[in-house]
């Protein structure tokens, strides 16, 4: 019998470390997305950490939106020369969350999409364009989306066109 009971503690322990290991993880992201939104200058640390968005969210979606947020305050903080040396990262992160997100991370990943266009106007609607593509293609196939989803999509979309209507 003690031989189960280990067997069983040390599963629990297991599901508790995780639980404490998840909690961190979303602590220090929550962290690291008020410390963009607090700083006023972007900091050779604050760049370092860039790094660790890919990995955050090919990990899993479950801190999708506080990642969207951190994006965003990169662009916000670092402009033009974080966006020139990331941008193709940016629309890869997003490009690559489109598809497999319910609802509520579509209209998210739009948000950071239509937050890059409204800060860069000329450059965003090229650095869009396979985002946008596969938007249009989403609300073309007629799947079912909610009315928050069209929305979104459709204002991503008519924004970079009307940036850029070649």
């Amino acid at each position: 019998a003690s031989g189960r009971l280990s067997a069983h503690r040390k599963c629990l322990l297991s599901r508790s470390l995780l639980s404490v290991a998840s909690r961190c993880a979303q602590d220090g992201i929550a962290l690291w997305s008020a410390t963009l939104t607090n700083a006023t200058t972007m900091s050779a640390p604050l760049l370092e950490l860039w790094s660790r968005v890919g990995p955050i969210i090919a990990r899993d979606f479950d801190n999708l939106l506080e990642v969207l947020q951190i994006i965003g305050g990169y662009m916000l903080l670092g402009r033009g020369a974080f966006m020139s040396l990331h941008a193709r990262d940016v629309v890869s992160v997003l490009d690559g969350c489109l598809m497999e997100v319910k609802d509520r991370g579509k209209v998210a990943v739009a948000d950071c999409a239509a937050l890059l266009l409204e800060v860069f106007p000329a450059e965003g609607p090229a650095l869009l364009e396979p985002l946008v593509v596969r938007m249009l293609q989403v609300l073309l196939a007629n799947r079912e989306l909610g009315d928050t989803v069209v929305t979104a999509f459709t204002l991503v979309c008519g924004r970079a066109l009307s940036l850029n209507p070649q």
